[in-house]
């Protein structure tokens, strides 16, 4: 931890409703369970101290990055040199309002499509079984099942880079597959959805059905990002991956899923290096044997 991290230290201990952690492994905060350490961790449990701790880093010249459940990222061996910032349980909350429910951005979105069944909501069925967070699944648009947050999404609640709270509509976050403009802001702190009123044992009955399919299809028990890569057009980047006989590959500890090709799993050993080159190796068999150049889904962090 350099000098600049050591100063910014002092004045970060002096902001309410901040838990700090020096030189904490980012493979504890990422469902790839490889990372080295981040200078700085912290869970942030009110919007004023989200907006004190990025002035102070911005202020100290020191990095700073927002991550969700850390369901689709990938930090490097290295670690990151400076702040990484979760939102804390003062962002995980929830209210219902006839066929509209409200929620902050650290709520489970998994569980967001539960609640909002049990109480005859639907729309939101698709996102069950997705281990992120409301705010990480606005960002990506996450989807699944022909369903997608952009569906769905009426108003997000933001932090501007200038420190100030405003709502934005969801027709104005410029949704596409798998992106949203939700980086113009500094975060995401909560959200407003439009649900439609259904019968609550027909959303059950598709949600357990999602979910059967998911483990059927899935490897749900390894350590992984879940997709890689995202889907070119009319064709599934897992279909493409084993196509090209690329199911069991493996480099290191890592080793593309014998499930879902789409799937780089960590075997138990694997280093953020490992699973790099696999990408690598992925990219370029594809590459050469489709034509077909593959995007990452996942976000690399170093």
């Amino acid at each position: 931890m350099g000098y600049a991290i050591g100063s910014l230290k002092r004045k970060l201990e002096k902001i309410d409703h901040l838990e700090l952690r020096y030189n904490e492994p980012m493979s504890s905060h990422t469902s790839f369970g490889v990372g080295g350490p981040a200078d700085v961790f912290a869970m942030v449990n009110s919007p004023q101290a989200l907006v004190e701790l990025y002035n102070l880093t911005l202020d100290n010249g020191t990095k700073f990055f927002l991550i969700g459940n850390g369901t689709n990222l990938l930090f490097s061996d290295e670690g990151f040199r400076g702040v990484v910032v979760k939102l804390g349980d003062g962002f995980s909350w929830i209210n219902f309002d006839g066929e509209e429910v409200s929620c902050g951005a650290a709520f489970p979105l998994s569980r967001l499509a539960r609640e909002t069944a049990e109480k005859g909501l639907g729309g939101l069925e698709f996102a069950y079984g997705i281990p992120g967070t409301v705010g990480g699944g606005i960002k990506m648009n996450a989807g699944a099942y022909s369903g997608q947050i952009s569906d769905v999404i009426e108003e997000v609640e933001v932090i501007t880079f200038d420190g100030e709270r405003t709502k934005v509509a969801g027709d104005d976050l410029g949704f596409e597959y798998r992106g949203s403009r939700l980086d113009h802001f500094l975060c995401a702190i909560g959200a407003r959805f439009k649900l439609h009123r259904s019968d609550r044992w027909e959303l059950r009955r598709r949600i357990d059905a999602f979910w059967a399919e998911r483990r059927m299809k899935q490897p749900l028990g390894a350590l992984s990002a879940g997709c890689v890569f995202k889907n070119p057009p009319n064709i599934s980047a897992g279909a493409l991956i084993e196509r090209c006989g690329l199911k069991g590959l493996r480099i290191g500890g890592a080793m593309v899923s014998m499930v879902h090709a789409n799937f780089i799993i960590n075997l138990g050993t694997a280093t953020a290096s490992d699973i790099i080159e696999l990408i690598r190796r992925v990219k370029d068999e594809v590459r050469e044997k489709s034509g077909i150049e593959l995007q990452l889904e996942i976000e690399y962090v170093e």
